[in-house]
């Protein structure tokens, strides 16, 4: 094991962490191995609770179309408004 000096390293960002812990959840819940929040690792429940209004899930490529479609709306309605 080696230690890499300070300015050497890019440390672990934080949507490193919340990717891993969206993906960690999402495929115990495809496993059918989560059954509640409470068996969610430590720092899920966390992250749920500060991150109000947004969706943690599965997103099918129909889930995917629909957000660039409403994001294309919504781009366009702020470009009408100037």
């Amino acid at each position: 094991m080696t230690f890499l000096p300070k300015e050497d390293f890019v440390p672990l960002q934080a949507a490193d962490w919340l990717a891993y812990e969206a993906n960690k959840m999402a495929a115990n819940l495809g496993e059918g191995t989560l059954q509640s929040e409470s068996q969610l690792r430590w720092p899920m429940p966390g992250i749920l609770a500060i991150s109000s209004g947004v969706r943690f899930g599965v997103y099918t490529p129909e889930d995917i179309k629909e957000v660039e479609r409403r994001w294309r709306q919504r781009s366009r309605r702020d470009l009408l408004r100037g």
